[in-house]
């Protein structure tokens, strides 16, 4: 199985390189990512999935919060859930 984000990683490299053989660009689009998630990035939906949103409200605490507090456990909850429900490709 692959995931569709490493799929289009790989498709682009794919279309971007010109070179007269084909390759299995698989391995530079998992490059490409590890190297994203090293340096403290990820890729995330452009919109929340069920889940980020499930995952942003259970995050929430009534009371006496501040609002940077309840923005950063909200957004690392959403992100949190997307990383852990990485879309597989049957």
């Amino acid at each position: 199985m692959s995931d569709i984000l490493t799929e289009l990683i790989a498709r682009t490299i794919k279309e971007s390189d010109t070179s007269y053989f084909w390759e299995n660009y698989s391995a530079q689009a998992l490059a490409v990512r590890e190297a994203l998630r090293s340096s403290g990035y990820i890729i995330v939906p452009k919109n929340p999935n069920t889940r980020m949103m499930q995952a942003g409200i259970n995050a929430i605490m009534l009371g006496r919060t501040h609002v940077e507090d309840l923005t950063q456990k909200v957004y690392s909850a959403m992100i949190t859930s997307a990383e852990s429900s990485v879309i597989k490709k049957k």
